[in-house]
């Protein structure tokens, strides 16, 4: 919440103070990016998942994506910058139903050092099968925070990946 406060009874400008959220308290946003994602000249479509913590400390994370294997050839996943030497928990791919589950965790020597601010924790490499336009959903996601036991995940966003070369 944003509250209103005045300096004192002579001056009426106010000032608007948005409080910081405790560590605890999930703040922490996962999204497919860009939006719309589109192939490059090698016909290769990068779609990043985008972390940003906010106040949250992050050390490790899950997500489930779905995409639709009859438009995308689902092509790799791997770790990327804030995560990039990250240990992989589990990496489940059914190019039949077009579900990507995978896990991550920091390195042991990083542990102590939790991730934060706005960074890309995987990326996401397919190509498109036909043109056209489809969908790229975050199925279901978890973060986890030293300071919070539960996910501290707050919201999730979506991709379209335009199929047109």
């Amino acid at each position: 919440t944003t509250e209103i406060y005045t300096l004192s009874l002579h001056d009426a400008l106010p000032i608007l103070v948005t409080p910081t959220l405790p560590p605890f308290v999930p703040q922490t946003s996962l999204k497919l990016f860009p939006n719309p994602a589109q192939p490059d000249s090698e016909g290769d479509i990068d779609v990043d998942v985008s972390m940003n913590t906010n106040n949250n400390k992050i050390t490790a994370t899950q997500f489930t994506i779905k995409y639709d294997p009859s438009a995308l050839q689902f092509i790799s996943i791997r770790p990327d910058d804030t995560f990039y030497n990250a240990k992989i928990l589990s990496q489940e791919v059914n190019e039949t139903t077009g579900i990507i589950t995978y896990s991550m965790q920091l390195p042991p020597q990083l542990l102590s050092r939790p991730a934060h601010g706005n960074d890309d924790v995987a990326d996401l490499e397919f190509r498109a099968k036909h043109q056209g336009a489809t969908a790229v959903k975050i199925l279901s996601a978890s973060v986890t925070s030293p300071s919070n036991p539960r996910s501290v995940l707050k919201q999730t966003a979506n991709t379209t990946v335009k199929m047109d070369y």
